[in-house]
């Protein structure tokens, strides 16, 4: 199967922008109900339940085109069949929507283009994924058929008719399948309520399932004693670089080379492949296992990355036609010319000879390693963790265990009363010509100087052991290279992110011994992937572990949801107490409602007050019960700050934007909407979307992704079908809690594991 490649990468790209546009496009042509240009008099020949049919039709194609514009990036086969099929469906909507020649000729254009870009998707489904998909698509629309049923039958109250059982099995197949519903007439706000419920949940539901269904395949730990004896051995042979002994970790996956002479090691995030460092073994095998991994990479469905890469081996990429982005520099101290000698090593000179006269010594502590030591190293291990936010990460660093350090030498500074105040746990070099170390721990109340000591004492240990250098580690973005935008970006995130990122104290720490710095590499496909791949190499080093809750008492539950508690026994408090005093909920109201002529009178208190009065009183619909449910779940994955602001401010802010917009709209003369500008706007129906757009960009991808996409679904069919004007403003605030979710996310400091 021939690679893709550069130009295949930026032809999937193409196709899937394409797919979006049309997709979007479609959204707005299901909302419009006449065709954009019209055939004489065609388009008054079908009849209006065939156009208002169409409308859904085209609103179901438009959903499943955007569906699988994520699956197209990735270069997924069953992808490009959803949207062959999805383009047909439009296809013959826009037709019998009053025959719209516009969507006509842009959908027919996109089918030419899909067509003929098959070879550029040759990306296989992951099987368990594909049966999870088909499982939501038949089961889930089962159930919503159900929902529609019963509901339409015990609801007729709602509905002008009262409505027979055959009727609600007649009319919710007709709603399933997003047509119409001939019969039965809403007369209440609840009926409408639960007729879009059922068209939604059956969107949703498919949405999700063709989600599962293009989903890039999932990999699956689980390397062989055998393999991973090969790779034991390859490295002996071939590896020379300080990330060697880390392809041992239990979070890598092998891809080993036909002729057994080489392996790539890597983890595979969300839909990329991170490879630790460059191929292993013999050169001439490492150039094919790159080409042989490309594909394989391409089958799954993945784009792919060679992370901390040496001079070396991007060479060798860069001949196989990747590309090299300098990522930083690793740092080695030449132990043969180090000396304490000489002005500039004054100070460490200083520290350590004090420390030496104080009773301070450095230990080797060899296998096998006692409890007592491992309770000890442990103590050290967990105070450094909890002084300073530091936490554990894996994939190109160990993460402390008991059982790895077990494996372990182990270098340690004690107290003259003999505590272990500091270590640094000793790892193979392999064929590396410098020793190496990984974690490197001391107690927060140990004496200034305790590192420098450690470190002094494992350079003459190294020296002994006939090593040319001690292999500090990687310093990231150390001495960018280059004059192009990628560059010039990283260096101002080197520049300006010293605060968040503590960029130049590390490498700071590192120059004062006067290490030899070398180059270190991204090796990568397309520029146009680099954000993707700089977050997954990011989430390649996270460790999800499954943290207890915590709380065994009701101080311990407060403690842990203070905002969930605090809003919740504002909003339901007040809504009991107006079940039986309905006269304060008017009140309420009037001096906490929010509308424009309040905002010109400086009563900005309103635009945070008016959320907390729901429109009517007694206990609150379905916004209530998101609420409820909602708001602790986002405490817990985001934190209490986080949930608080994009509370508040994605309800804030999407308020006034849209009291603003019609405001201006008119002072314009375009349209009077003083009607809306002048009512009193209560309720947090917009603060609960915010929240659950926070929810699906804090949560993990398996289900907050579905969540986003469950959402998106919802608030683009209230839009295109009904356009409320507080279906804008839900949409804004759920757009705006979103982005605000992310920026606070990514400011919000590391919290240790």
């Amino acid at each position: 199967m021939k690679k893709p490649g550069v130009a295949g990468v930026s032809h999937r790209r193409f196709v899937a922008a394409a797919v979006l546009v049309v997709g979007l496009l479609d959204v707005l042509l299901a909302a419009k109900r006449h065709p954009v240009l019209r055939v004489g008099p065609l388009h008054d020949i079908f009849h209006f339940a065939v156009v208002h049919g169409s409308r859904y039709l085209l609103l179901f194609g438009a959903l499943a085109l955007l569906a699988s514009a994520r699956g197209l990036l990735h270069g997924k086969r069953q992808a490009l069949h959803v949207a062959v099929g999805a383009s047909v469906a439009t296809l013959v909507a826009h037709g019998f929507k009053r025959v719209d020649l516009a969507g006509m000729g842009v959908t027919v254009g996109l089918l030419v283009l899909l067509l003929g870009s098959s070879r550029y998707f040759p990306a296989r489904s992951d099987p368990m994924r594909s049966r999870q998909g088909l499982a939501w698509i038949v089961l889930g629309e089962f159930g919503v058929f159900l929902y529609g049923v019963v509901g339409l039958y015990l609801l007729d109250a709602n509905f002008r008719a009262p409505t027979e059982p055959a009727e609600s099995v007649l009319q919710a197949f007709q709603l399933l399948l997003l047509q119409p519903a001939s019969t039965i007439e809403p007369v209440t706000r609840h009926g409408e309520w639960f007729v879009d419920s059922v068209r939604v949940m059956a969107l949703v539901v498919l949405g999700i399932g063709i989600w599962h269904l293009l989903h890039p395949v999932v990999h699956r730990l689980g390397a062989g004693r055998a393999e991973r004896a090969r790779v034991h051995s390859l490295l002996e042979t071939y590896a020379a670089n300080s990330l060697a002994y880390f392809h041992l970790l239990e979070d890598k996956a092998y891809y080993l080379a036909e002729d057994g002479e080489s392996f790539i090691g890597y983890k595979v995030v969300g839909s990329t492949a991170v490879v630790l460092g460059e191929p292993v073994g013999e050169p001439g095998s490492c150039r094919a296992i790159t080409a042989s991994f490309a594909r394989f990479c391409d089958l799954n469905g993945w784009s792919f990355c060679f992370h901390q890469v040496t001079p070396d081996g991007a060479m060798l990429l860069q001949d196989c036609g990747l590309t090299a982005l300098k990522l930083g520099e690793e740092a080695i101290i030449p132990v043969e010319q180090f000396s304490l000698g000489g002005k500039s090593f004054k100070h460490l000179r200083n520290a350590t000879n004090r420390l030496e006269r104080e009773g301070y010594r450095f230990e080797l502590i060899t296998q096998p390693i006692t409890d007592e030591d491992l309770r000890e190293l442990e103590e050290v291990s967990n105070a450094w963790l909890a002084d300073g936010n530091h936490r554990e990460r894996t994939f190109s660093l160990g993460a402390f265990s008991r059982e790895y350090m077990r494996a372990t030498e182990l270098a340690v500074i004690r107290t003259p009363a003999g505590r272990v105040d500091a270590f640094a746990n000793l790892i193979p070099s392999f064929r590396s010509t410098s020793g190496n170390f990984d974690l490197m721990r001391r107690r927060p109340d140990s004496a200034d100087g305790v590192m420098d000591l450690l470190f002094v004492n494992l350079i003459t240990l190294f020296r002994e052991r006939g090593y040319d250098g001690m292999n500090l580690g990687f310093a990231p973005l150390a001495n960018i290279e280059g004059s192009g935008l990628v560059p010039r970006a990283l260096r101002l995130i080197s520049e300006r992110g010293g605060r968040a990122f503590n960029f130049a104290g590390l490498r700071a720490f590192k120059d004062k011994w006067h290490p030899v710095w070398e180059p270190r590499y991204l090796v990568f496909r397309s520029e146009l992937q680099l954000p993707a791949l700089a977050l997954a190499v990011a989430r390649a080093g996270e460790i999800r572990r499954n943290r207890p809750l915590g709380v065994s008492s009701i101080p311990g539950v407060v403690r842990r949801y203070p905002f969930s508690i605090g809003i919740a026994t504002i909003v339901i408090g007040f809504q009991v107490i107006t079940i039986f005093w309905p006269a304060l909920h008017d009140s309420g109201i009037a001096h906490l409602g929010l509308n424009w002529p309040a905002l010109k009178r400086g009563e900005i208190y309103r635009v945070l007050t008016s959320l907390l009065i729901q429109p009517s009183s007694g206990i609150a619909g379905p916004f209530g019960v998101l609420g409820i449910l909602g708001v602790p779940l986002a405490e817990r994955l985001a934190g209490t700050k986080v949930t608080a602001a994009v509370f508040f401010f994605g309800d804030a802010f999407a308020t006034v934007a849209i009291l603003a917009g019609l405001r201006i709209v008119d002072v314009a003369g375009f349209k009077d909407t003083s009607t809306w500008t002048d009512r009193l706007d209560v309720g947090s129906s917009s603060a609960v979307l915010a929240t659950l757009a926070l929810i699906g960009i804090a949560a993990p991808r398996r289900w907050g992704l579905p969540l986003l996409g469950f959402l998106a679904a919802a608030l683009v069919l209230r839009l295109a079908l009904v356009g409320h004007f507080a279906d804008y403003q839900h949409a804004l605030s759920a757009v705006i809690g979103a982005l605000l979710a992310m920026v606070l996310l990514l400011m919000a400091p590391a919290r240790p594991h």
